[in-house]
């Protein structure tokens, strides 16, 4: 791509990103509640998360990895936070009726909204990014803004969510006290940042390639 379509592109994003500063993202995620393709690819993205908590990868006898994380994240990148909070909540309340592995706590599902929030703050709309750099022909530059977002996702929810907070609905459930669950915790989610990123990495790079299709489809 030659000099003055690569400015282009940039202009472009440029003003994409003032956009967001000036909190423009969040009522386009809120619009897109009105939208019956959105709620429809949400539903289909809610089916994938619960199929896919249902299996786990072990990586050690202590440790498995599963992929229900990556439909939410996807969720979010595409959608917003307007729709990846409630999708979140629905995918943990349906996911314990289909499968369930104890007893319900409403706790859980307040994570799992809260990762559904701090995933969609960092990804929304950065297929649009993704594009951009992808027929600019940046592709270096692409896959390492994709990992860099993917690596905080992993540690902000890993270390917040799954590892504190879960942790306090653990203790809270089963009258064990923080101090005893949360080494052992503290441990398997730091070990699981890397995977779980690279995970996200190649499978969010494979949604940006596939949402972009189908859009020009629709075009």
């Amino acid at each position: 791509m030659d000099i003055a379509a690569r400015i282009e592109y940039d202009v472009r994003w440029k003003k994409r990103e003032e956009e967001i500063l000036m909190g423009k993202r969040l009522k386009r995620s809120a619009a897109k509640l009105k939208e019956v393709r959105t709620l429809a690819m949400a539903g289909i993205l809610i089916a994938l998360n619960i199929v896919l908590n249902m299996f786990s990868v072990p990586i050690t006898p202590q440790l498995r990895i599963s992929f229900g994380f990556i439909a939410t994240t996807a969720i979010g990148m595409l959608f917003g936070p307007f729709v990846a909070v409630p999708a979140a909540a629905i995918c943990d309340v349906l996911g314990w009726l289909i499968h369930p592995t104890g007893p319900y706590f409403y706790g859980f599902t307040l994570t799992a909204m809260l990762n559904a929030l701090i995933c969609s703050l960092i990804f929304f709309e950065e297929h649009d990014r993704q594009r951009i750099l992808r027929e600019t022909e940046r592709n270096a530059r692409r896959w390492t803004r994709l990992s860099l977002l993917a690596l905080a996702s992993r540690i902000l929810v890993n270390g917040i969510s799954n590892t504190l907070l879960n942790t306090f609905w653990l203790s809270q459930l089963y009258g064990k006290t923080m101090e005893a669950l949360l080494p052992a915790r503290a441990l398997k989610n730091l070990i699981m940042i890397v995977p779980e990123t690279v995970l996200l990495v190649l499978a969010l790079g494979a949604v940006c390639f596939a949402w972009d299709q189908v859009k020009k489809q629709k075009v």
